[in-house]
């Protein structure tokens, strides 16, 4: 679900994480005197504060190191990163004192992590390549970097951020082979086929800042009742997707919301239900993220694949919203997600044909061996130095790929669809007691027969104080709105 981070992004990353020491805060320098140390904790710190270590314990959160302090070899994997020189000797020393299978570990380890810089990927594989990662995985090789291979701890983490690569990898490799229009398309006809509807953002947000003022104090109303006032407050706003706008769309954009647990659902004796806001929706906020939950949640359910940046897009009409989605993203995110993209990637290389498609499908065995990896298990060194080959080939597989297929996926022209707005809306500010100019809503309650909503049409107001938007749904439904005190 990530836009690809920049060369600026990148250097921010790894300063922000990984140039300085733990403890002390001073930068990681020269291998003798300011060299990185990292426990199994994950905590890095400096060869300086490493020798006052009492305990063998990490200085920032206590944690009793499995092995003794005095033996914990420097981090390569950061020197290579912050582009400090690694001494000639330093790889027999780590030979010496940790053993051959620590060593190999280490070398792949660089190799994952070399990617996050352009200078330590030139020096570690003896060629130069344009390398242009998700955020997302750049955080997830940089978390990977700080790891402790000695410890079981240590290599639990690498256990698990090897399967978070997995994933990912696999996401920007289902998004190669798809163009954004085909992304985009397959969130609506999921939508479609669930009689739900998304509007475009500027009319989205209308319709939900609408819905919120009408039943933010308890009312209860016919989905009839709220398609017909929907529609008449519309009514000319939104000349460019006025042919969107009908008593069917409308009926589904409330089913959408329906959908996404906005509502109670309140039967009725004589047939048909009425609406009422649950009660924990206590702001506009909160009714607006159960709609972008609801959505991202029938992505998940039908493997429909999209970066957070295009989901921003898609739901506010920017990218402003990315973080804020990319959050909610990881919170929904179901467990079964890794099987769930390689099922879905081994169905798209089915239907392909060529080369690279034919090298991509070899690439399914290790993904599935990736997939029953358990982080809860414990793994010896050898296990761990297994699946950071396997982690190394999925990941130099995606810089290929991604170098063979980007260029010619920019070529081609994409138009976005005519219900997704994708220049940044107006901000529409509509407060709760603003006054609504309402004429009389001819034709209410002739609706289209094939709505899925109720076939009669009352709307139950609680006893509230009266304001000028609901004393303006009662005009504006006119005979067609039966009140209840």
């Amino acid at each position: 679900m990530e836009e690809k981070g920049s060369k600026g992004t990148t250097h921010t990353l790894i300063r922000n994480f990984l140039i300085r020491c733990s403890f002390c805060r001073k930068k990681f320098g020269d291998w003798n005197s300011s060299a990185p140390y990292t426990f199994g904790c994950g905590h890095t710190i400096c060869s300086n504060c490493l020798a006052s270590v009492e305990d063998d314990c990490c200085p920032v959160d206590n944690y009793k190191s499995a092995i003794s302090v005095r033996t914990l070899p420097p981090n390569t994997c950061i020197l290579y990163l912050i582009e400090v020189a690694v001494p000639a000797n330093a790889y027999e020393t780590m030979i010496s004192n940790h053993g051959i299978e620590y060593y190999q570990s280490m070398i792949l380890m660089e190799k994952l992590v070399c990617v996050l810089n352009p200078n330590a990927f030139k020096k570690i594989n003896n060629q130069v390549k344009p390398i242009n990662l998700a955020k997302s995985l750049e955080r997830k090789l940089i978390s990977l970097a700080s790891c402790q291979l000695l410890e079981e701890l240590g290599r639990k983490d690498i256990i698990k951020y090897i399967r978070k690569l997995g994933e990912r990898i696999l996401l920007e490799l289902i998004l190669l082979m798809k163009s954004r229009q085909q992304q985009v398309n397959e969130l609506f006809a999921a939508l479609r086929s669930l009689k739900c509807q998304l509007f475009g953002p500027k009319l989205q947000e209308m319709i939900m800042r609408l819905l919120y003022n009408i039943m933010n104090e308890g009312e209860r109303i016919s989905r009839k009742t709220l398609t017909a006032y929907l529609i008449h407050q519309l009514d000319g706003r939104f000349k460019e997707e006025s042919k969107n706008i009908s008593n069917t769309s409308i009926g589904r954009a409330i089913q959408l919301l329906v959908r996404g647990s906005c509502f109670e659902v309140i039967p009725r004796d004589k047939g048909g239900s009425l609406l009422k806001l649950k009660d924990e929706i206590r702001n506009y906020e909160q009714f607006r993220q159960k709609l972008d939950a609801a959505v991202i949640k029938v992505a998940f359910e039908y493997d429909v694949h999209l970066k957070v940046e295009k989901w921003s897009l898609i739901l506010y009409g920017s990218t402003d919203k990315s973080q804020y989605l990319n959050s909610m993203i990881d919170k929904l995110r179901p467990a079964c997600l890794l099987n769930s993209r390689l099922k879905h990637i081994s169905c798209t290389l089915n239907e392909e044909v060529g080369k690279p498609f034919q090298a991509l499908r070899k690439l399914i065995p290790q993904f599935s061996r990736i997939e029953m990896l358990n982080p809860d298990d414990e793994y010896d060194l050898a296990k761990v130095k297994e699946m950071l080959e396997v982690a190394v080939e999925i990941l130099y597989a995606l810089l290929e790929y991604s170098e063979h297929f980007g260029k010619a996926k920019d070529q081609r022209q994409e138009n976005a669809p005519t219900d997704v707005v994708v220049n940044p809306p107006d901000i529409i500010t509509l407060k709760l007691d603003d006054p609504i100019s309402f004429n009389t809503l001819d034709n209410a309650a002739d609706l289209s027969s094939d709505e899925s909503v109720d076939g009669t049409d009352d709307l139950i107001i609680s006893p509230v104080p009266s304001t000028p938007l609901k004393d303006g749904i009662n005009r504006a439904v006119g005979s067609a709105v039966a009140i209840s005190p």
